[in-house]
């Protein structure tokens, strides 16, 4: 029986392992935010393969869209296809959290443009309701990135200053630099928590870019069939554990630059037949996402469940999450609820 091997295709438009990859990383998001693993021996351990889990995202969502940007004839009209988008998912979830975001928001007294001008600082900057920071952090750097594609900067310019950029902020947090001036800056005008906006996406997005283009992409996909079955795994366990050895900030910072591309090939390179099962994942993972901040809230309001904590919080988060995805994606099937699409 002649059997399909569409998995190892430059030129395909789905990576099955990437939507595997997704879901094992909102999965791992939920037990940050659940501190499902907290007691473990070897938490510290786990903690750095949780902390590759945003990055992930943010490097793949560059990847999909930058591929589409620069074999584009029309750029403008796939970054405002792309842009659209985003705000759309953005604004359905704004309305869905809008109970909370009023319990969390309180503007009276405030002037009515210093309100306008805080509310437009949340939503480009930092966040409206919880997990939005994602969104907002994906579209800003995207879009600085698109700039700076079309004024042809070198894409490992581009990264490379994206990079100063990212490791400028985690150096002041670790105190590693006297120079606070444009953290403090930012940190005041902006947004008080800088490594929750989009400066922590910066060089993951132009990761993604330089990752979009034909002849980076075909290299690391042939050089990754010599080294993926022995040195990038053994690379990435060193990581993991000097990283948690360590437990600084920013060294973890340095060697989190340099595994999630790794492990963007690994899942790029994994080879998974043709099955719908992949696409549900995908669908999955930004619901998962999305969905596990408001379910950790409402818990807190139900008298019995509000005492879950650890493990049996995040098992509780994740099936409540699971069963809110499927009725999504199966209402959005649907003819005339079409519109739950917008959700995911």
């Amino acid at each position: 029986m002649q059997k399909t091997i569409d998995f190892i295709s430059e030129n395909k438009k789905v990576i099955y392992g990437f939507d595997l990859l997704k879901f094992i990383m909102a999965v791992l998001i939920v037990s940050i935010h659940t501190e499902a693993f907290e007691k473990i021996v070897f938490y510290k351990y786990l903690r750095v393969i949780q902390t590759w889990c945003v990055p992930t995202f943010f490097f793949l969502s560059s990847y999909f869209f930058m591929r589409k940007f620069v074999n584009s004839v029309n750029r403008i009209d796939v970054y405002l296809n792309f842009i659209k988008r985003l705000g759309i998912l953005y604004a359905a979830w704004f309305i869905i959290n809008i109970p909370i975001y009023i319990s969390q928001h309180d503007y009276s007294g405030i002037p009515f443009f210093d309100a306008l001008m805080s509310f437009a600082k949340s939503l480009l900057f930092a966040s409206t309701f919880e997990g939005s920071w994602f969104l907002s952090a994906l579209g800003m750097s995207v879009s600085f990135l698109v700039v700076l594609a079309y004024l042809r900067i070198n894409k490992w310019v581009i990264f490379g200053i994206f990079s100063i950029i990212y490791i400028y902020i985690y150096a002041v947090e670790c105190n590693w630099l006297n120079t606070h001036v444009i953290y403090d800056w930012y940190k005041i005008n902006i947004y008080d928590i800088p490594t929750l906006s989009f400066p922590r996406g910066l060089p993951f997005i132009a990761m993604g870019y330089i990752m979009a283009t034909s002849e980076v992409s075909n290299s690391a996909y042939n050089l990754s069939k010599h080294f993926i079955k022995q040195i990038i795994p053994i690379l990435l366990i060193v990581f993991i554990f000097v990283s948690g050895y360590t437990n600084n900030q920013l060294i973890s910072q340095f060697l989190t630059l340099m595994a999630v591309p790794l492990i963007i090939i690994c899942f790029k390179r994994l080879e998974l037949p043709s099955s719908p099962v992949w696409k549900g994942l995908r669908d999955c993972s930004i619901l998962f996402y999305l969905l596990h901040f408001m379910i950790i809230v409402y818990l807190r309001q139900i008298p019995i469940l509000c005492q879950f904590e650890g493990l049996t919080k995040y098992l509780a988060v994740l099936c409540i999450a699971g069963i809110i995805s499927y009725l999504i994606i199966k209402l959005s099937r649907m003819h005339k609820t079409n519109v739950f699409k917008y959700l995911y």
